[in-house]
């Protein structure tokens, strides 16, 4: 999954009320699984299973309220997404850029109906890089802008980690199932064989499976905290049939 934030087109042309439709029917399409406004800044965040394809959603969900071709609203979304969306929200929050977002627009759209797990944390990180800023302005600490590049990246790596761990679970659940299935084929081919050779058979199966596994374990450790890491994980996920990360 993908965080993304795009900007909305300036002017009196929306009203907050008047997304709630269009934004329930863009989560339910399901390319787009989360999605939250915030009006102050006019800034729509979401969770997208990829980065185009959202961009190209949410325009065609949204253009037709905002009172502006689907090209139009494309031309002007200034999207980003992953560790430089979180970091815009974030620098919001600490009121290093305007116009910023008030703690309670925080809370209540933490509490939004198309709001979910990944969106849910972000926007509570963002109230503790608030709370983070306001004690630094009180006494010696890293500068404001440090601070809230800090906690993007920390945010990032953490969903990098999210995304990791249930692929290499899925990975090893297949080779053992996989490992499973041929030894109960070679146990009905070979039923002469007694409990200690069977095992032998079992453990040197298994022992195959965990060294097949090892190379892309520690690939995916070496590239911790790298966006090539999530990529890498994705590539995986395809090579091996394991369908989308939850």
């Amino acid at each position: 999954m993908t965080l993304l934030v795009v900007a909305l087109p300036t002017g009196p042309s929306w009203r907050a009320p008047d997304l709630h439709e269009p934004l329930g029917a863009l989560v339910a399409e399901g390319h787009v699984s989360e999605a939250v406004l915030l009006p102050a800044r006019g800034e729509l965040y979401a969770e997208s299973a990829t980065f185009h394809g959202g961009i190209a959603r949410i325009a065609e969900a949204l253009a037709p309220v905002c009172g502006c071709t689907v090209s139009e609203f494309g031309a002007r979304s200034d999207p980003s997404y992953d560790t430089p969306a979180a970091h815009r929200l974030f620098a919001a929050a600490a009121g290093l850029t305007s116009p910023g977002v008030h703690a309670r627009e925080l809370a209540a759209a933490a509490a939004g109906e198309h709001v979910g797990e990944h969106l849910q944390t972000l926007l509570t990180e963002a109230l503790h890089v608030a709370d983070a800023i306001a004690d630094a302005l009180r006494q010696p600490a890293p500068v404001p802008d440090q601070l809230v590049q800090q906690a993007a990246r920390r945010y990032a790596a953490s969903r990098r980690s999210d995304q990791v761990t249930p692929t290499l679970t899925a990975l090893r659940e297949q080779a053992h199932a996989v490992v499973q299935q041929e030894l109960a084929r070679f146990d009905a081919r070979r039923p002469d064989l007694d409990a200690d050779e069977r095992a032998e058979v079992t453990r040197a199966a298994y022992r195959v499976a965990e060294q097949l596994l090892n190379a892309p374990t520690l690939r995916i450790e070496e590239l911790e905290a790298s966006a090539e890491r999530a990529r890498y994980t994705s590539a995986l996920r395809a090579l091996f049939g394991l369908g989308a990360a939850p």
